[in-house]
């Protein structure tokens, strides 16, 4: 079994600067003597590199989520009750757990950004489903609605008793 690494034996109030300032843009020299300011060892330039790759390919991921949510989120609401809208839904709620599973396996904590990134494609995902069944209860509505126009035209066309529009109403309506 192989030792874990120098990042992730950092206290850490310091892997919480070593990520803000990956997340900054920091290049890697600078962020050793930010961290030796702090009154730490620093990590390896190769540590803190290895860091920087895997924590890049975090931030790809969170991106393409946040990127496919806006997307998809746009899609299905031109197009609610499509199969396309469904599995876009299903893509998204799959990726958004498979990038909270890498970060909780992985050697790195997840970012403040990545969690908002995550969050607001799980939120864009949530409204969408909302207003997916929004959409459908208003269709089933104005159906029922037209439904019962043309049934009271019927009823009074053919002289039916109020007694058997009633039965007939609710029977709809159930």
């Amino acid at each position: 079994m192989s030792r874990p690494s120098t990042i992730k034996r950092l206290p850490p109030e310091i892997k919480k600067e070593l990520d803000r300032l990956l997340e900054s843009g920091v290049p890697i020299h600078e962020i050793r003597s930010s961290l030796q300011n702090l009154g730490t060892t620093p990590p390896s330039k190769s540590a803190i590199g290895r860091y920087k790759q895997d924590f890049d390919q975090q931030m790809i991921h969170l991106r393409l989520a946040n990127e496919m949510a806006s997307t998809w989120a746009k899609s299905v609401r031109d197009e609610p009750e499509s199969e396309m809208a469904l599995l876009a839904m299903q893509l998204l709620e799959a990726h958004a757990v498979y990038i909270a599973r890498q970060a909780m396996d992985g050697d790195q904590a997840i970012s403040v950004n990545d969690v908002k990134s995550l969050a607001a494609a799980v939120r864009d995902l949530s409204a969408t489903r909302r207003s997916m069944v929004d959409t459908a209860n208003k269709i089933r509505a104005q159906i029922l609605n037209e439904t019962s126009e043309k049934m009271d035209r019927v009823i009074q066309s053919q002289g039916l008793s109020t007694d058997v529009a009633a039965a007939i109403r609710e029977a709809m309506t159930q």
